[in-house]
């Protein structure tokens, strides 16, 4: 009798550290369409998983990143197109990229900035970058980075934001980094 209470009582004890941990966990990172959302990367913790993809097949997953002021947004998905490469290809990211920033410029057009324009191109190794100037609805002034790769037949595309004159390139360089070969 006692030892079947001490399993019972190890077992409850299981049961509850594994509901506790579970909620802990699945905030904690993410994997979607094979890519793996970390909990922390350079600084920036992980908030949540957007799902597009359930209502428009093609358009993928994104992750929410926040540090401070700074703000990541790391998509991946793959249009329902069977032609994406599966490792870095500059001509397929290239092209993206100008959907991309089509998208950025087309949202200051529709309303959702007061502004948009480009701010000259990036560097960063494996992926097709450039800069923005964005202004808000509210009228605040970010820097955002646009950054798009191919990857595993998918496309992998980061917006990296914050308050003008904020985002330095060691932040910038250290982010990227880490998606360079996720």
């Amino acid at each position: 009798m006692m030892a079947a209470k001490r399993c019972s009582r190890a077992w409850l004890g299981a049961l509850a550290a594994l509901a506790l941990a579970s909620p802990v966990l699945a905030k904690d990172a993410d994997i979607r369409l094979g890519l793996h959302f970390p909990a922390n990367v350079a600084g920036f913790a992980f908030q949540e998983t957007t799902d597009y993809e359930s209502k428009a097949p093609g358009l993928g997953y994104s992750a929410y990143y926040r540090s401070g002021d700074t703000w990541a947004d790391v998509y991946v998905y793959d249009l329902r197109r069977k032609d994406i490469p599966q490792a870095y290809d500059e001509a397929a990211s290239k092209a993206q990229y100008g959907q991309a920033a089509g998208d950025i410029t087309a949202a200051a057009k529709q309303g959702i900035y007061q502004s948009a324009s480009a701010a000259g191109p990036l560097s960063e190794p494996g992926f097709v970058c450039g800069r923005f100037s964005i202004v808000s609805k509210a009228g605040e002034a970010n820097d955002s980075v646009l950054c798009v790769r191919t990857w595993q037949g998918k496309f992998l595309k980061v917006r990296l934001s914050g308050p003008a004159g904020t985002l330095a390139g060691k932040t910038i360089d250290r982010f990227m980094s880490a998606w360079a070969k996720p």
